[in-house]
């Protein structure tokens, strides 16, 4: 049971960590003065 909880909390840090480099991206763009949908939800329609 050990080894799936491990699998299990390195999946969710892969998918958190995702975000955080989303938000690096997002404010990098907006100090450039870029607009951008880095921070958007990958459920909106309007990017697609």
């Amino acid at each position: 049971m050990k080894i799936s909880t491990a699998i299990y909390m390195e999946i969710t840090h892969v998918f958190n960590h995702q975000t955080h480099h989303r938000g690096m991206i997002s404010l990098y763009l907006e100090m450039l003065g870029k607009e951008n949908s880095f921070s958007d939800s990958m459920y909106n329609t309007e990017m697609y």
